[in-house]
């Protein structure tokens, strides 16, 4: 063995690095226990805000050896996913509308607000660019007249001009959209990086304007969403005082008193001739007149009929009252052309992020003055911090001004003594302190009556600065911390479990060299989760069952190893020698056969999201960390016996003879493999037209939510207790889990292209209260998940392409190594057939299809391109050496198939068994994951010996035969030349 030394310095360099990063992996973790423990009542909850103090008194303290802090470890360590801790996965869209109307500088030309919307119509639920649709529509409504009459103006002068064409205004107009995603993506950035959670996880997704979000461990939902959807824009407007709004709010009162006159004429001629059609005309009034009945008598301060109703007016401060219940018809009524003719231009009428005191439904709509041209805002605020308010109980955000702020929020203050100052971010009045003297030192706070997690997360937005372009969830899932205790559980015993089996039968079928071949294993384990530390990686479901199945398949380069050495110890070789050849023959197949499943593992990382890239990392990791203990750290223990003159034996009595000098006959019934291969893909596709797939949310976008019940349940009970709940949308209820049948699945498409966060607590608050009529059975949603019909097209855009992408590359792959296209065609053939036929064995089973079904289809492509790459390269050596004997080509490849039987039994068999593990122990989240794989492992060996290489049989043949005719022709050529 060359370079030994080397190669045992590297091996301790490796385990050294690998351990250090486990050990801080393992003292977060302590930590982190320590917190919970702090945080842990006599009643045996754990107080959420206490837990955090803990952690963040050590955030920027030492508390390693190497006087590393709790941030140091927490940003490298090996973290746990959402599926194994809970939390929240979100995938945010940032919008270019509202650039495109900034950029026209707020144009209220009708051609460009009807051409933003007709483009917004038009891509929704597509993939298309939104700034080329508004283009085109813009172009359609005006005539053709140029981009540049809209968007060429003073501040882009240089840039573009009124003789700019239409692709350079386009152009512009992209660039800045691509300048806002990116200044968007810091904002979010710096506001997950104040959140606190340890192992966040933020993306840019490629070739969009979206951004991924990963917050392992979050226990609040409405928290995270406010957080990250926030626009931040902060603004301190002037608010108008009773005497200035006095003349408005008795008009408003007039006006309305017209608005109820004509609903209450609306109504009398509707008695007259129900048909008549007397809305049309009778403005806002005939549009409320349906959802308002006739009420009672009229006072001074609260109008009692119908409209005037819906709100109170206090004459004293100049504001109006109004419930939760009536605010969509109160904001109908403030923005009616009747009501906007009397208002002034600068007032508009803006809520209170809070409910007043004493109540939990009525708010305040503040009258303010220059709202969204406010003399002051958010960019002025260099610094803020969250306080106890000393005043009022609760808490507060002070902050800090810089030169110019410091200068403008004295002059307003001074201009406005004892007058009210509202504090406004996004559109809601957080306060409106009366002002008692002007405030000159450039020091001012925001009081909203704030809880300590409000308060925070205040400060932290409006130091990461405001969004500069709207942005929306379109995808969320939300994963609570039971059903992630549930999920480490699963994982940890599936992985002991199988890891288990995979050694005893190693063991049982090689003997002492399956010792020698279970310690590689464990190297390779611990080098695996060492490298995985190292980098950061999170650890899911997915990616255990990615390591798990990556040493499970790692038993395959020991086998071929083994399985040459027992070929030359066969011969008479002696051990050391048979050890050095063993090595060298093996090395060819091992090298081909990782390099396919490579491929397949990066096409996974490249276009998989979330759990399937996660399982993807542990696979590509576990394919490098499998190859160096296979050919490294197993011959160094040989090379070590060797020095010692100690053999081993690799078989025991049972396996001695087995498959020894096996004569199978795989290619003369070719044709009868074909007949059957092909008939149970055309039974599947005919399954996959009668009966379809269960596509996942994934591929059809909706919404899904995990109930678990404390009692059994039964599904037609809960269908019936839901109806009604999404209104005419159609639902689904199924069982969910491994054991007992107190947990349902319920998928619908109801409201799912809805962003705003109310409408998400308001079905679930629906779905608990209309299934505790299914009878004294405690309901609770484990886990939500929400995809837009936009993210549910591109999953099935990049489903197809990284499957087409795979064949391409293993295609490419295979001509390279071999030399031979025969071989290309084979592993095509091969890999469709096996696509197909999973495809139509999993049509009758009630699994839906989605990212994680793609994923093991990609995976079995990879494993069955494993396989058949050792089989091709056993081909090829029989070919070579076999050239110039004329032995048939069926012979030489029967004779090669049945000289890799061995192997292959043993790595499809020791597969089989880690995947058999998972799907008993390893959860639902990756069932139907598993069971796709199962069944693939067998499809894959199936395609490799009765499928692929039968069609390099018939591939080559073809070719030898246009050889021999092309042989045949060249003695007439001569001739006829000769006589000429």
């Amino acid at each position: 063995m060359r370079n030994k030394n080397g190669i045992v310095a590297l091996l301790i360099a490796l385990v050294v690095i690998c351990a250090y990063f486990l050990i801080r992996t393992w003292k977060a973790n302590d930590i982190r226990k320590d917190a919970v423990a702090f945080a842990t009542g006599k009643d045996g909850k754990v107080d959420a805000v206490k837990k955090q103090r803990y952690l963040d008194s050590l955030f920027k303290k030492e508390v390693f050896f190497d006087g590393s802090t709790y941030e140091d470890l927490s940003k490298q360590e090996l973290g746990l996913g959402l599926d194994l801790q809970g939390g929240m996965h979100v995938i945010m869209e940032v919008s270019p509308v509202e650039i495109v109307r900034v950029l026209a500088g707020g144009s209220r030309d009708t051609k460009v607000t009807t051409a933003i919307a007709n483009a917004q119509a038009k891509i929704k639920g597509t993939n298309a660019n939104f700034v080329d649709t508004f283009a085109d529509e813009y172009k359609k409504l005006s005539g053709g007249a140029k981009l540049a009459t809209v968007f060429a103006n003073s501040s882009n002068r240089g840039i573009i001009s009124l003789n700019s064409s239409d692709s350079e205004v386009t152009n512009y107009i992209k660039k800045e959209v691509d300048g806002a995603f990116e200044r968007s993506f810091r904002v979010i950035q710096n506001r997950v990086d104040k959140f606190g959670v340890a192992n966040p996880n933020l993306q840019r997704l490629p070739g969009t304007n979206r951004i991924q979000v990963e917050l392992p461990g979050v226990d609040n939902p409405d928290r995270v969403r406010n957080l990250l959807s926030s626009a931040a824009k902060l603004e301190f407007c002037e608010v108008y005082n009773p005497t200035e709004i006095s003349p408005v709010l008795n008009g408003l009162v007039a006006a309305v008193q017209k608005m109820d006159e004509a609903q209450k004429a609306n109504t009398v001629a509707n008695k007259i001739d129900a048909k008549a059609d007397t809305t049309k005309g009778a403005g806002l009034a005939a549009q409320l007149s349906s959802t308002k009945k006739d009420s009672s008598k009229i006072d001074t301060t609260r109008l009692a009929n119908s409209l005037l109703n819906l709100f109170k007016i206090d004459p004293q401060i100049g504001d109006i009252y109004v419930e939760a219940k009536d605010s969509s018809r109160v904001n109908n009524i403030l923005k009616s052309a009747e009501i906007r003719a009397i208002m002034p231009s600068d007032l508009t009428f803006l809520y209170t992020r809070k409910p007043i005191k004493g109540s939990e439904t009525t708010f305040r709509l503040v009258p303010v003055k220059d709202y969204g041209n406010a003399p002051i805002e958010g960019d002025v605020v260099t610094n803020a911090s969250a306080n106890p308010d000393q005043m009022k109980g609760g808490w507060e955000v002070s902050m800090r001004m810089n030169g110019e702020g410091t200068r403008k929020w004295a002059e307003m203050t001074k201009n406005n003594v004892n007058e009210r100052v509202a504090v406004v971010l996004d559109g809601l009045v957080n306060s409106d302190p009366r002002v008692n003297e002007p405030i000159t030192g450039g020091n001012t706070s925001i009081s909203g009556d704030f809880t300590v997690d409000e308060a925070q997360d205040l400060e932290n937005v409006l130091k990461a600065g405001k969004l500069p372009a709207p942005t929306s969830i379109i995808e969320e899932s939300v994963v609570g911390a039971s059903l992630g205790e549930k999920a480490v559980s699963a994982g940890i015993w599936s992985s002991i479990i199988g890891l288990i089996i995979v050694f005893v039968f190693v063991l049982i079928y090689y003997n002492k060299a399956g010792f020698i071949a279970d310690l590689a294993l464990l190297v390779n384990a611990f080098l695996l989760l060492g490298v995985m530390a190292s980098i950061g990686a999170t650890l899911t479901l997915p990616g255990i069952a990615g390591m798990v199945l990556s040493i499970g398949m790692a038993v395959d380069a020991n086998v071929l190893i083994f399985e040459r050495v027992k070929e030359e110890l066969a011969i008479g070789k002696s051990f050391p020698v048979a050890i050095a050849e063993g090595f060298k023959n093996a090395m060819s197949s091992i090298i081909d056969s990782n390099v396919a499943t490579l491929i397949t593992a990066g096409v996974l990382f490249f276009f998989g999201t979330g759990l399937i890239k996660g399982f993807a990392t542990s696979l590509g990791i576990g394919i490098f960390t499998s190859l160096f203990a296979a050919i490294f750290v197993t011959r160094l223990i040989f090379e070590y016996l060797i020095k010692k003159n100690q053999t081993v034996t690799f078989s025991t009595k049972f396996t001695d003879k087995l498959f020894k000098d096996s004569k199978f006959d795989f290619v003369s019934r070719r044709r009868t493999y074909y007949l059957i291969s092909g008939t149970i893909i055309v039974l599947g596709i005919a399954s996959i037209f009668w009966k379809g797939f269960g596509l996942g949310v994934d591929f059809q976008g909706g919404r899904t939510y995990q109930v678990r019940f404390e009692k059994s349940i039964s599904t037609d009970g809960i269908r019936d207790a839901l109806k009604g709940t999404f209104e005419d949308k159609q639902y689904e209820v199924k069982t969910y889990g491994n054991f007992g049948d107190n947990q349902v699945l319920i998928t619908t498409s109801y409201k799912y292209d809805e962003t705003n966060p109310a409408v998400e607590e308001q079905i679930k608050s629906n779905i608990i209260n209309n299934l505790s009529k299914a009878g004294n059975n405690k309901a609770e949603i484990v886990q939500t998940s929400k995809v837009g019909p936009t993210i549910a097209n591109d999953t099935i855009k990049s489903a197809l392409y990284a499957v087409v992408i795979a064949i391409i590359l293993v295609f490419a792959y295979i001509v390279f190594r071999f030399r031979r296209v025969a071989f290309g065609y084979g592993a095509v053939v091969a890999l469709s057939h096996d696509v197909l036929i999973i495809l139509g064995i999993f049509s009758p089973f009630s699994l839906d299809v989605d990212q994680a079904f793609v994923g093991a289809v990609l995976t079995i492509m990879g494993y069955s391109m494993n396989d058949t790459v050792v089989v091709f390269d056993r081909v090829r050596e029989y070919l070579t050496n076999n050239k110039g004997n004329r032995e048939p080509i069926a012979s030489v490849i029967n004779n090669a198939l049945n000289s890799t039987l061995s192997r292959t039994a043993v790595t499809g068999f020791s597969t089989l068994l880690v995947l058999l593990v998972l799907l008993i122990f390893g959860g639902e989240t990756i069932r139907g994951f598993v069971f796709a794989m199962f069944v693939g492992v067998i499809v894959g060996t199936y395609s490799s010996l009765f499928v692929a290489t039968p069609i390099v049989v018939d591939a080559m043949q073809r070719e030898l035969d246009a050889e021999d005719k092309k042989l045949a022709a060249q003695p007439v050529v001569a001739e006829t030349k000769k006589k000429k």
